[in-house]
């Protein structure tokens, strides 16, 4: 009887099933790749699946959705940071079960109620996961268990124990977790074996087509193809960022405006990335992001340099294990990115609480970028910090370097910003400008800036020679 009663002292709304809700796209490509060889004449051919990607795209909808007609064989637990606590952890596991099956660990919670401390170092959950895997290997009919959001446990008896309980699992059953990052579990070797299923962020971010149609069938949004693709390229398929799109457009008088102006300081966005996000980062991790935001891209020197710390690439390759809105541009992990929104998020950060600092940051990075022999990264920072005649030298030094690398695009950007008498210091860049206006304006609009070319000349006669011929 106690049993009983303390189970009816469990949070029932945790473990059972969501309702599906309205309006949810499917997604049909991820949805196949799932069901493909998932099961056998013997039961599951994998026993995994993990659904693992930043906030706000669209994990525990995509199961909710897979799970769509198996509703009388899937239980779900929805973790909070209180499944910390190991007793109840499995606790709430085993009861979660007894939604599909209400005889299930009956005895063994009986012995989890009945424990007043952590399991004994050396046994570890054996003592009660061994009686419940047996249990479910006298399953008749297939079950699948929903551990959503499983990020929030940071218990390493819990994720020891869980590693002991999916490798003994049985072949009627099914564990599928959705998590915003990697579990501390042998991933590789399950990989390896094929064990496991994984869908990631690359594959739940929304198409172009997948965005038009959430947008027109749901919202009764239609936007015109340049405008699509902008929103896209903002976004990147981020669910959560379409919609809180999406909602801002509802009521916007002009889409072009609205999505020129739609970055990470957007009041939606921006709640939603710093409460869901940056807030949950410890205080050296948030120096860290609002340090390197003045980057285009990352890397381990790179972020040492202009941060002053040491282990810079630890901290990357921890951020992208944790799916904190930062995406691989390699696959040596050497490169990386923070998401355009997210990016928005932090140099808006940034600046509001320290421009000076911003700008000493853009010149570390800048004089990195040009050690390296970068100097095209290099000028894109200069510029940033509104300094016009650094980025008039380092164009004019190396100007061959930034074409082959660039092509012309950059400096003619570059050239419209560089007043003319700054531009009077260097004769080659005005030539550059001529041809560029030439190309762009006509005759007429270039006569100006090659007549001023024609004029200026360099003070040694190997630059002057140069410039003329």
């Amino acid at each position: 009887m106690e049993n009983n009663t303390k189970v009816r002292g469990i949070l029932k709304i945790k473990t059972v099933l969501p309702p599906l809700g309205s309006n949810i796209l499917p997604r049909p490509r991820i949805q196949q790749r799932l069901n493909k060889n998932l099961i056998s004449s013997y039961g599951f051919t994998r026993q995994l699946t993990m659904v693992s990607a930043p906030a706000g795209f669209g994990k525990s909808t995509l199961v909710r959705e897979w799970l769509v007609g198996r509703e009388s064989q899937a239980t779900w637990l929805s973790l909070d940071d209180g499944e910390n606590d190991y007793e109840r952890f499995w606790i709430y596991l085993i009861s979660a079960l007894q939604g599909v099956d209400s005889s299930l660990g009956n005895g063994v919670l009986e012995i989890l109620y009945s424990r007043g401390s952590l399991p004994d170092s050396s046994a570890g959950g054996e003592v009660f996961l061994t009686p419940l895997l047996n249990e479910l290997f006298e399953l008749s009919n297939p079950i699948f268990l929903v551990l959503d959001d499983y990020h929030l446990v940071d218990n390493s008896m819990i994720h020891q124990d869980m590693i002991f309980f999916i490798e003994s699992l049985p072949p009627l059953f099914h564990l599928v977790i959705t998590t915003r990052s990697d579990p501390p579990w042998p991933l590789s070797r399950w990989r390896a074996r094929d064990k496991m299923a994984e869908v990631r962020l690359e594959e739940l971010r929304f198409l172009e087509e997948e965005t038009a149609e959430l947008l027109s069938k749901y919202k009764g949004i239609h936007l015109s193809e340049p405008q699509l693709n902008a929103l896209c390229q903002k976004t990147e398929g981020w669910i959560t960022g379409l919609q809180l799109a999406a909602f801002s457009l509802s009521t916007s008088h002009s889409a072009d405006d609205f999505i020129n102006s739609f970055t990470g300081s957007h009041r939606h966005v921006f709640h939603f990335l710093s409460e869901e996000v940056f807030s949950r980062q410890p205080d050296s991790i948030q120096s860290f992001l609002l340090q390197t935001s003045i980057l285009h891209r990352l890397s381990g020197p790179l972020c040492d340099a202009v941060t002053g710390r040491k282990d810079s690439s630890e901290i990357l390759a921890s951020l992208e294990n944790a799916n904190v809105f930062i995406i691989p541009l390699d696959e040596h992990g050497t490169w990386y990115r923070y998401h355009p929104l997210f990016a928005d998020l932090l140099l808006y950060k940034l600046k509001g609480k320290d421009p000076q600092l911003t700008s000493e940051l853009r010149d570390r990075a800048a004089r990195w970028f040009m050690e390296s022999g970068k100097p095209e990264e290099a000028v894109r920072l200069v510029l940033a910090n509104n300094n016009l005649e650094k980025a008039g030298q380092i164009f004019h030094d190396h100007y061959e370097d930034i074409l082959q690398r660039e092509g012309p695009v950059l400096l003619y950007r570059s050239l419209d910003l560089i007043p003319s008498r700054l531009l009077q210091k260097y004769p080659r860049l005005v030539a550059h400008l001529a041809l560029y206006t030439l190309i762009k304006k006509g005759t007429e609009e270039a006569r100006t800036c090659i007549e001023k070319a024609e004029k200026l000349s360099y003070e040694k006669k190997e630059e002057q020679d140069e410039y003329t011929g």
